[in-house]
């Protein structure tokens, strides 16, 4: 007798097969995850949304937002006065349009009204996008503003000027109706700062100025758990290569949960995710690629574990076959890590990655192409160079820029569809079960629990089965004496 058994899990469908003799002896369950996105989403796709030009805009670096259709985003050069800008532009590349130009700096006191050279993302909070620039305002040391999303209402919320934080590098994160943040100097020490505001302006307060062995630079946006703030120093520490620290939204129980030090990594700028009580992050390895990584650690400090270690470039070339020098944060999509390397790869020109929080799974989605030309001393090519900032997530969808290549040298706006697993498909033969897929090239790990509710999924290490022959090969996993196996599920990630 066969039983279809339908049920939802990890936004999919579950597809079960349960076979069963009639006199109920038999009881072999072979179970396999489909997605619906199998059947709704196309396969890989990479497309240039926007190529920029240093005429209106260059310097994207910042994460990107995304309201309906339309993405938001901050250069940090170009615009009427070369100091920036904040831009929108639909999915699809239509209606590019600057909705704010920042204005030009004095030329001796390097002050101005609005603030100067945006170098991260932007937030929302009831129809007004938030984020910082790097430099001018009145305290010359950079701004916090807002902008509704067709360019008006803008308003500046804080100037910094030295101990009240000074040149944010990054971005805002919203938590619970504040704006938090933070500063790369500044502060009591001059070492950074951790700042809080609400979205009127009112209420900004330094919960944390940084101090010598605590952490110097904090060039990554600080990530916020109910009352706990998770973040990173780009360097400083014991060996002077970073830290990650926690601090309570009141500024209390400030703690180092890491200090970096040799074969750990060096230089972790860029933002942390975390998924229950782990954090994951990267580092950029200043140079030096066996410091580039992919790490985990918990959120109380325990646990560190080097996920990737990227490998060292060709000497001459630049080129390897997984990326260098780490210049964006990681995104966390269905169960896996996607992320960015600005160098490296086929062409030296930077990679998309993929990888799960295991360290298992490691594959490059996509390589940055060879430049094929110049355009006014920038090298150019069809897809953009060294992507750069935190990747944004969508619907299956990556959203990132790149600094360099693109149309005019100026870099580009890109989007790639994340391709969803190949379907598993089942085979039964008397007392066996063959689990197995067409392999996509991007070193998939099939995974299986005794219990879809608890979850507790775990790698099948050793897959007993290869079609060679077929095209694309066949990868699978056979299960032998079914009569005795207890039920499994199994899906593939």
């Amino acid at each position: 007798m066969l039983i279809y058994d339908l049920a939802t899990a990890n936004g999919g469908v579950v597809w079960s097969l349960l076979i069963r003799n009639i006199h109920m002896k038999v009881r072999i369950i072979a179970i396999g995850v489909w997605f619906f996105s199998v059947f709704l989403l196309p396969a890989q796709t990479f497309r240039v949304i926007y190529h920029f030009t240093g005429s209106s805009s260059a310097y994207a670096n910042g994460q990107l937002f995304l309201i309906g259709n339309t993405l938001y985003g901050t250069t940090g050069g170009g615009g009427n006065a070369l100091e920036g800008t904040v831009f929108k532009v639909n999915t699809n590349g239509t209606g590019y349009k600057i909705i704010k130009n920042f204005s030009a700096l004095d030329t001796i006191t390097f002050t101005n009204a609005d603030g100067a050279q945006p170098m991260a993302g932007l937030v929302l909070w009831s129809n007004q996008l938030y984020g910082t620039t790097y430099t001018g305002g009145s305290g010359k040391r950079g701004t916090i503003f807002g902008v509704d999303p067709e360019g008006t209402n803008f308003v500046v919320l804080n100037n910094f000027s030295g101990t009240n934080g000074k040149n944010p590098y990054v971005g805002l994160t919203l938590s619970d109706n504040t704006l938090f943040g933070a500063t790369a100097a500044g502060g009591i020490s001059n070492k950074g700062a951790i700042f809080r505001v609400d979205p009127d302006g009112g209420g900004y307060t330094v919960i944390k100025s940084f101090l010598a062995g605590e952490g110097v630079l904090l060039m990554s946006p600080v990530i916020v758990d109910r009352q706990t703030i998770y973040g990173t120093t780009m360097s400083g520490g014991i060996s002077n290569r970073g830290t990650i620290f926690s601090v309570g939204t009141n500024g209390d129980g400030f703690t180092v949960l890491k200090t970096f030090a040799a074969g750990d990594g060096s230089q972790p700028r860029y933002g942390l995710i975390l998924c229950g009580k782990t954090l994951y992050g990267v580092t950029d390895g200043n140079g030096v690629n066996s410091n580039s990584i992919v790490y985990r650690m918990n959120t109380d400090g325990s646990g560190y574990n080097v996920l990737k270690r990227f490998s060292e470039p060709d000497p001459v070339s630049g080129t390897n076959a997984d990326g260098s020098y780490l210049q964006g944060g990681m995104v966390m999509w269905d169960g896996v890590l996607y992320g960015t390397a600005g160098w490296g790869g086929l062409y030296d020109n930077g990679v998309v990655f993929k990888i799960n929080p295991d360290g298992t799974g490691f594959a490059i989605l996509k390589q940055f192409p060879d430049y094929t030309g110049t355009s006014n001393g920038y090298g150019i090519n069809s897809d953009g160079a060294y992507p750069r900032g935190d990747l944004m997530v969508a619907n299956g969808v990556l959203y990132g820029v790149t600094l360099y290549g693109g149309n005019y040298g100026d870099g580009t706006l890109f989007s790639l569809t994340i391709p969803p697993p190949p379907p598993l498909q089942i085979t039964n033969l008397a007392d066996q079960a063959l689990i197995f897929w067409n392999d996509d090239g991007l070193n998939r790990i099939l995974r299986t629990t005794a219990d879809l509710v608890a979850g507790n999924w775990t790698n099948v290490t050793t897959l007993t089965w290869t079609n060679a022959a077929a095209n694309p090969k066949q990868i699978g996993f056979q299960i032998t004496n079914c009569f005795n196996s207890p039920a499994a599920f199994f899906r593939l990630q």
